[in-house]
């Protein structure tokens, strides 16, 4: 019996530390910092005692849950806040929704690392965006019309929900190619993650477990560890908000970029090994 709460009280630390470095990242980034939560999870998750040949579905299901929820209250307080057009979101969210969930679906199908090899592409691209992803020319003034539009939603919500990075990675930098202002650009992104995470999620969670998983986890997502996640993320926010006032936002990304660049290298050649 001891033994028992002893797991589920490692478990439970496991979820929340990822969390609280989720959110001290996404504080001090303002965008992005959701991409290292799988990762952070997955890592964590198996110091916690529970390796196994699920445990990168089992991140990677949780990841998507937790992101979904931050990226909702995110979009939330950015309308509360006002000052974004939310016409792209209108205009490709369906679209970025229907991405998340065929992209979960696909990751699902994959055996051992290979999930997380998936994020590792993904969030190679994106450490490469937030080192260098403001340096090119805008692609446009405004968000591109006709086909387009819905492709990019679409885009974004494969890799958001294929590689559970949440929104901010990807929809920012683009949204900042086409002209939007930061504060704008973080509001949409959130709003994007947001819809691709949820299906994304859902996904995770009617997946049959094909092995052993953590306690009180549906399919891939273990429900006290996402609101765990999310609860620590919300508390640390702040914190990293008040250390990207106190750190030259440049220095910021890079390191984080940096951080991201070798984890994710370190998961496709884990998975290319077998």
């Amino acid at each position: 019996m001891i033994g028992e709460w002893l797991a589920i009280a490692a478990l439970a630390a496991a979820f929340l530390a990822a969390g609280a470095f989720a959110g001290l990242a996404s504080g001090a980034l303002g965008a992005g910092g959701g991409l290292a939560l799988a990762p952070a999870l997955y890592h964590l998750l198996g110091a916690a005692g529970f390796d196994g040949p699920l445990l990168a579905h089992q991140a990677m299901g949780a990841a998507a849950a937790a992101l979904a929820v931050l990226s909702a209250q995110a979009a939330l307080a950015h309308a509360r806040a006002g000052g974004a057009d939310w016409a792209p979101l209108r205009r490709a969210g369906a679209f970025a929704a229907l991405g998340g969930g065929l992209g979960a679906l696909g990751a699902a199908q994959l055996a051992g690392l290979a999930p997380l090899a998936v994020w590792g592409v993904a969030a190679f691209a994106a450490a490469l965006l937030m080192g260098f992803g403001d340096s090119g020319s805008r692609w446009g003034a405004g968000w591109p019309g006709g086909v387009a539009g819905p492709a990019l939603g679409l885009g974004v919500g494969l890799v958001a929900g294929g590689a559970s990075t949440g929104g901010g990675a990807f929809a920012a930098p683009l949204m900042r190619r086409y002209g939007a202002e930061p504060r704008a650009a973080a509001a949409l992104a959130a709003g994007f993650g947001a819809a691709a995470a949820a299906p994304a999620a859902l996904v995770w969670a009617l997946a049959a477990p094909a092995g052993p998983v953590a306690p009180f986890t549906l399919g891939a997502v273990n429900l006290p560890g996402v609101a765990l996640c999310a609860l620590a993320a919300a508390a640390t926010a702040p914190q990293g908000a008040r250390l990207a006032r106190e750190a030259p936002g440049w220095a910021l990304r890079l390191a984080f970029a940096f951080l991201i660049a070798v984890t994710a290298l370190s998961f496709v050649a884990g998975a290319a090994r077998g």
